[in-house]
C-alpha cells in the first residue's frame, strides 16, 4: 500500500535537501577562494597570519618566544648522517657549519621543479637534483636542527602574502652571538661592503630599502648560483622587500607526524598540511610591520575573519545535516514496521 509522506515528513526532506544545498554552496565558495594554487596557500597562511615591529624578531635562541615551535623531537638518524656527509664538526663553529649544510644541499641542484613532500623524501630527492626554495628551507633546518644549530626560515611575498614568494633561512651564529642570514637555494649569503661582515635578516632587508650598495652577495658554497645575473637577483629582492615574514617555529620532524599524517601525505601533500594545521603542527606566521604594508596585513586579517566564519559556517551544516538524515532514517525505520 502506498503510504503518503506526512506534511512533517515533507518539511524535514525539504529541510534535509535544502541543507545539502546550502552545504555545497558553502563548499562552492570555500573552493573557489582556493584558486588558484597561490590562494590556496594564501588560505593557509591567513590561517596563521599575525604580524609584530620589526624589533619583535630581534630575540636570540636562549630567549626565544614561548610560542616558537621548536624541535622537541631526539635527532632522526638520518639527519645525523646527512650531518655527517655535510661535514658539519662542533669544532668548525655555527657558520662554518652553516655554510657546510648549505653546499651539501646545492652540490647536485639543477633546478628540476619543486618536491613538496615529506623532510626524509625532500632530502634525498634534493640530492638528485629537485628542490623549490622552500625544500631547501625545510632540509636545511632538519639538518641544523640535528647539529645543534638554530635556523628560522623567513619568506617574503610579491601577492600579499599568497603564494608568490621566496623563503630562505637565519642562522644564529653562537660565536658571534648574532643572526646571519642565508639563501639556500639561490646559494648566496651577503655582506656588509665596507667590513665584509656577514648581515642578518633585518639588515638585508633594511639595505635593499635604503642603500643597496652597502651590500655584497657571495656565493655560499657548492653548487650553481640561484641568479646568473646579480642585478636579477636584487630586484627579486627589492620586489619583496615589504612582505617580509617568519614562520614561528622550526619543529620539521614534530611536522613529519605519526602514521596518519604519513598516510594522509601518500594521498596529497596538502590534506597532511591540513592536518597538521588543525593539530597544531603548522606553525603561525609573523609578518615584519610597517606603515606600507598594512593594506597587505588588513587584507589578510579580513580573510583570516572570512575563512573562520566559512569554515564554522561548514562544521554547522554538517551538524545540521546530519541530525536531519538521522530524524529521516528514524521514520522511514518506523515506517518500515508499521
Amino acid at each position: 500500500m502506498l503510504v503518503t509522506p506526512t506534511g512533517r515528513e515533507r518539511r524535514l526532506r525539504f529541510a534535509l535537501l535544502a541543507t545539502c544545498c546550502l552545504l555545497l554552496a558553502l563548499l562552492a565558495v570555500l573552493a573557489s577562494k582556493a584558486v588558484p594554487l597561490s590562494e590556496a596557500v594564501r588560505l593557509r597562511n591567513a590561517l596563521h597570519f599575525d604580524s609584530a615591529p620589526a624589533a619583535s624578531f630581534e630575540w636570540t635562541p636562549s630567549s626565544r618566544p614561548d610560542d616558537f615551535l621548536v624541535e622537541d623531537a631526539p635527532a632522526d638518524e638520518r639527519l645525523l648522517q646527512a650531518a655527517a656527509a655535510a661535514g658539519v664538526r662542533p669544532e668548525a663553529g655555527d657558520w662554518a657549519n652553516a655554510l657546510a649544510i648549505s653546499s651539501y644541499l646545492t652540490e647536485h641542484a639543477e633546478g628540476k621543479g619543486g618536491i613538496d613532500d615529506g623532510l626524509f623524501v625532500v632530502l634525498k630527492k634534493i640530492r638528485e637534483g629537485y628542490g623549490a626554495c622552500s625544500d631547501f628551507t625545510q632540509a636545511f633546518i632538519g639538518i641544523a636542527s640535528a647539529s645543534g644549530l638554530f635556523a628560522r626560515e623567513w619568506a617574503f611575498s610579491f601577492d600579499g602574502y599568497g603564494g608568490d614568494g621566496h623563503a630562505a633561512i637565519e642562522v644564529f651564529d653562537r660565536q658571534q652571538q648574532r643572526w646571519i642570514y642565508l639563501d639556500v637555494f639561490n646559494n648566496f649569503f651577503v655582506e656588509d661592503a665596507a667590513s665584509g661582515r656577514p648581515l642578518s635578516a633585518r639588515e638585508f632587508r633594511d639595505a635593499l630599502k635604503g642603500d643597496p650598495d652597502a651590500i655584497v652577495i657571495r656565493k655560499a658554497g657548492a653548487g650553481r648560483p640561484g641568479f646568473a645575473c646579480e642585478e636579477v637577483l636584487r630586484e627579486y629582492y627589492r620586489a619583496g622587500a615589504d612582505e617580509w615574514y617568519l614562520w614561528w617555529g622550526n619543529a620539521q620532524l614534530r611536522r613529519e607526524g605519526g602514521s596518519l599524517q604519513a598516510g594522509l601525505r601518500s594521498i596529497h601533500p596538502y590534506l597532511a598540511r591540513a592536518y597538521a594545521s588543525i593539530v597544531g603542527d603548522v606553525p603561525d606566521i609573523k609578518a615584519v610591520a610597517s606603515a606600507t604594508n598594512a593594506p597587505q596585513r588588513a587584507r589578510m586579517e579580513r580573510l583570516r575573519t572570512t575563512l573562520i566564519t566559512l569554515v564554522l559556517a561548514i562544521a554547522g551544516t554538517l551538524i545540521l545535516l546530519v541530525g536531519l538524515i538521522s530524524i529521516v532514517h528514524q521514520i522511514d525505520r518506523e515506517k518500515s514496521c508499521e
